[in-house]
């Protein structure tokens, strides 16, 4: 089984729009993607070269699973196969460990599941404060300030803030004018 986690940073606000709207959003990017297969550590892209070994699990019919898949499947096919080329899944390879949570009655968060199944680890909730951070834009007196974070594959990060000051246009100009449009690492 092929477990993964999107990472991502949009002007569009997740909870009033929902995952499908939120993945077509224009200003939406994925900074990375975790992976990992049963029993191994994980891994990360960054950018749009998927792994040989991720693209030929998914060829071949494997299940992918993701807490709260439906996120995963908005961006996956939204941005992953729309616009990295990457493989189409199939929607009988999906599998979502929030909807296994409730089946079980267990809570369907990161932070209570693992505490009411009894596990060690937990969410990191140090980790998580940081990725909102890079993935929110932060009001200013002047208009919003983006914060792009770029990653590469030898873990270092270069910032770059742009402050955009909202006007009638700003829903065709804003992933434009902040340089949105580009693939994450590049």
């Amino acid at each position: 089984m092929l477990y993964i986690d999107f990472e991502t940073r949009s002007y569009c606000d997740l909870t009033a729009s929902g995952s499908w709207r939120y993945a077509q959003d224009p200003t939406t990017e994925i900074l990375c993607m975790a992976y990992a297969f049963s029993d191994t550590e994980p891994n990360l892209v960054i950018g749009s070269e998927l792994p040989d070994i991720v693209a030929l699990h998914i060829d071949m019919g494997g299940i992918v699973e993701a807490h709260n898949a439906m996120f995963e499947r908005a961006l996956w096919e939204s941005i992953c196969v729309k616009k990295y080329g990457w493989p189409e899944i199939k929607p009988e390879q999906w599998r979502c460990s929030a909807a296994l949570c409730a089946r079980w009655g267990v809570p369907r968060d990161l932070k209570t599941a693992p505490m009411a199944l009894g596990l060690q680890e937990n969410k990191d909730t140090e980790g998580r404060a940081i990725m909102l951070q890079l993935s929110k834009p932060r009001k200013t007196k002047t208009g919003l300030l983006i914060s792009r974070t770029i990653l590469n594959s030898r873990s270092c990060t270069t910032t770059v803030s742009k402050t955009f000051v909202p006007n009638e246009q700003s829903a065709t100009t804003l992933p434009k004018t902040l340089g949105l449009r580009k693939k994450c690492g590049h």
